[in-house]
């Protein structure tokens, strides 16, 4: 594995990468065998997990535990057959699906008031990735299954080099928009860099400054687990202000997904693709 900082002040504390050692064999093995029962077991083996630690809030050693299995190729393959043998999961997938505006297609597999599951595909090449620097309302463990990317830590602070649009973030609603209020410009500063490639897992806790810049040349996927929700916004800092059909989710059609997740179980699911 590959970690490059940039910053000697770079803290674990907002970024960490999972590594086996930091997993937990019970947790594992709990997973493994909810998956070969289905879809419905494995949404309560994982939330019944997560309920065990504080406000279902998570932690480095679970959720890298959890993504740790899930990741696996036999595991993954075995979810993906599962949900597009399922007519009414796929919907599922349909529904909380969709294209977002930093550039990446988000498909999101599985969700319950515990916790998402949620894959990040990033096309080679991109030239649409611009991501505003952000935080998220939970902890997650994300795993790069293919590709790479660079994501850069940031931190507010008074005499910092750049300025940003202090914005907060709200929930899509039932209508599918979110909600964007903007506070006035704020300065910042860069904390540290990471360089993260195919193989590698990290954890990164709830209000962590952060910005995806670069995902790299060749298409980038990402298996991601959030944990229950400890914030109830997010923050955004944008270099203008967020226009308003930037605010709406653009959906994918169930053949879309359909496409996309058989790709996935023909292509990334492979051993060799899934190797750090």
């Amino acid at each position: 594995m590959q970690l490059a900082y940039s910053a000697a002040s770079a803290s674990t504390d907002t970024l960490r990468l999972c590594t086996p050692a930091d997993w937990l064999p019970a947790a594992q093995g709990a997973v493994r065998t909810a998956v070969g029962q289905g879809i419905a077991a494995l949404e309560a083996v994982v939330a019944e997990l997560l309920a065990g630690t504080p406000q279902g809030r998570g932690d480095c050693a679970l959720l890298g535990s959890i993504i740790g299995e899930l990741r696996q190729p036999d595991t993954l393959r075995l979810l993906l057959a599962q949900l597009l043998c399922d007519e009414a999961a796929l919907a599922g997938v349909q529904e909380r699906s969709y294209y977002h505006h930093n550039g990446f297609r988000k498909l999101v597999l599985l969700q319950n008031q515990a916790f998402k599951l949620r894959l990040h595909l990033w096309e080679a090449n991109s030239e649409r990735h611009h991501e505003n620097i952000h935080d998220h309302r939970w902890n997650f463990a994300s795993c790069l299954l293919a590709g790479r990317f660079q994501t850069v830590v940031w931190e507010e602070d008074a005499a910092g080099p750049e300025t940003r649009l202090n914005c907060t973030y709200t929930p899509a609603q039932a209508d599918g928009c979110y909600g964007v209020h903007e506070h006035g410009q704020v300065r910042l500063r860069q904390r540290a860099t990471h360089v993260l490639q195919a193989g590698d897992q990290y954890y990164m806790p709830a209000s962590t400054l952060h910005q995806v810049t670069d995902p790299g040349q060749g298409e980038t996927i990402t298996l991601m687990l959030t944990a229950t929700p400890v914030l109830g916004h997010c923050k955004l800092y944008a270099e203008h202000s967020i226009p308003e059909q930037d605010k709406q989710n653009v959906p994918f059609s169930a053949a879309e997904i359909r496409r996309e997740l058989t790709g996935l179980l023909l292509t990334t699911c492979q051993p060799l693709a899934l190797a750090a």
